[in-house]
């Protein structure tokens, strides 16, 4: 790319034998030259020499640098939307791990809640089951304890209603009386007699019996 061009040309005096001529060109370049860049400068001379001329060609060549104060604005501009950049970037980042540790936190308390709740469910079964198998307990106790205070309430009842067997001393009385009645009154097999209210009767099947007006009439 020609960035600029110009053309200048020096003719000799063809009367004499020597001809200096001196020529000063100022390019200006508006150009930016930044960190890690090449400029070049390309020159093109070409000499025409006579017969009667001298050769001699000289270039020189200087150039100033001025201090680019826009493109320096520019640099600065562009360091600190990099920078930033890299601020935002960073951010995001911290943001985005921030993100993933609150989601993990997040996942962790719920799974830490759910494994309170499934505990707290446990206990309570456990506890309605403690409850249940304690009333069940008790329940067993109480028919327990109702059936033996029934059974004893039997035992004494049937205690109560049994009849009175008469004793050896009664049983003598009994044998005296009868010594008075017909043989047929007497309990042949010997069963115990047994009191009810009209006097005794036999223990066995309860058809041999005395009176207590029987009894009393004997003297006994």
């Amino acid at each position: 790319m020609c960035l600029s061009s110009v053309q200048g040309v020096k003719q000799n005096d063809m009367q004499g034998q020597w001809s200096h001529f001196v020529d000063c060109q100022q390019i200006p370049f508006n150009v930016r030259i930044v960190q890690s860049s090449w400029m070049y400068f390309q020159l093109r001379v070409s000499e025409h020499p006579t017969a009667t001329m001298l050769r001699s060609l000289s270039v020189n060549v200087t150039a100033t640098w001025l201090e680019d104060q826009e493109g320096s604005r520019l640099i600065d501009e562009l360091e600190e939307a990099e920078e930033a950049a890299d601020d935002a970037e960073e951010a995001a980042a911290e943001e985005e791990a921030a993100r993933k540790q609150a989601e993990a936190q997040q996942a962790a308390d719920e799974q830490a809640k759910k494994i309170a709740e499934a505990n707290q469910q446990a206990a309570e079964r456990q506890a309605v089951e403690e409850q249940v198998n304690k009333a069940s307990s008790e329940r067993r106790a109480n028919a327990d304890a109702e059936k033996h205070t029934r059974e004893e309430a039997e035992r004494k009842l049937q205690a109560k209603s049994a009849p009175k067997v008469a004793d050896n001393r009664e049983q003598a009385k009994i044998k005296k009386a009868l010594d008075n009645l017909p043989a047929d009154r007497k309990c042949p097999n010997g069963y115990a007699w047994v009191q009810d209210a009209a006097g005794y009767r036999c223990s066995g099947s309860g058809s041999h019996r005395i009176t207590w007006a029987e009894l009393n009439s004997a003297g006994c």
